[in-house]
């Protein structure tokens, strides 16, 4: 939620949406702030990508449209968003921290992931791992903050320095994920959220049973794949040049069952507010 107008913070919010509209030459994306109060769209935005610097931008015209930059306001803005991942960058989250702005998120990361990840998990210091920790935001970071001991894995150089300044109780690791080597039975449990869609499809299935070997006996592992048919895709997401590749779902499963992992659920579900479609598996490792 987001302090627009400088009005008490009970009736005072605003909401940050974002639609899509296709075109002949591909996708514009309407970045707008929503006033939550009176419903009115203070400002907004067409963007040909979806990246924090557009989502600063909005938030800035929005700003500048409510004097918010040119006056003291009692009650600071705060914005409430999707988990989209511009929403969930470091680069936004600098933004919003150098203009004293708040920033929550509408629901967990997904209905698959973090919250039950935690349910999973002891109490307070579970061993985790998390494999594509990005920025360390919010994943690695959440975890710590619950007590538990994080380790996050990133194949950029730039995103492990973000990720050791944004979650300094965490370890982190650079290095691709299919070269990792981490004893028997190290973790109590594992997440790879939109990591290893980015992984040639030969090397996911070695990477599950890698997984395996890493995992307690009961532990939980909770991942996200491609989506229907096998096929790799390469060209521009987010502004960067992106790999993505999966096999199909029935492949993709049978890997789990056949590295003693056993599937406790799996969905295909809709990004926020993206027509992408992601496979998501929650699965515990077999005695």
């Amino acid at each position: 939620m987001c302090s627009i107008w400088p009005r008490p913070p009970k009736t005072s919010q605003c909401q940050r949406c974002r639609n899509t509209e296709p075109t002949a030459g591909g996708w514009f994306y309407l970045s707008a702030i929503l006033d939550d109060y009176s419903r009115h769209i203070i400002s907004w935005k067409l963007c040909t990508n979806m990246k924090a610097e557009d989502e600063t931008d909005t938030l800035d015209l929005a700003l500048q449209a409510s004097v918010c930059d040119q006056v003291h306001v009692a009650h600071k803005p705060r914005l409430l968003s999707d988990n989209g991942s511009s929403y969930v960058s470091s680069d936004l989250a600098y933004g919003l921290k150098d203009k004293g702005i708040k920033h929550s998120c509408g629901a967990p990361y997904r209905p698959q992931t973090f919250d039950q990840l935690v349910d999973r998990v002891p109490n307070a210091g579970a061993n985790i791992l998390d494999l594509g920790c990005g920025a360390g935001i919010p994943v690695a970071r959440d975890l710590c903050s619950l007590g538990h001991n994080v380790i996050g894995v990133d194949g950029s150089k730039e995103q492990i320095a973000k990720a050791k300044i944004n979650v300094p109780d965490a370890d982190f690791i650079q290095s691709d994920m299919t070269e990792l080597d981490f004893l028997e039975s190290s973790f109590d449990g594992i997440s790879a959220f939109y990591s290893m869609t980015h992984l040639p499809a030969q090397k996911q299935c070695c990477l599950i049973s890698n997984i395996s070997f890493w995992l307690k006996p009961g532990a939980t592992f909770i991942v996200s794949f491609g989506s229907g048919d096998a096929g790799s895709w390469t060209g521009e997401w987010l502004g960067v040049p992106m790999f993505f590749d999966h096999n199909s779902e029935t492949t993709t499963l049978n890997c789990f069952l056949n590295n003693n992992l056993n599937i406790r659920e799996y969905a295909v579900e809709q990004q926020d507010n993206e027509d992408v479609f992601f496979l998501w598996v929650e699965a515990i490792k077999i005695d």
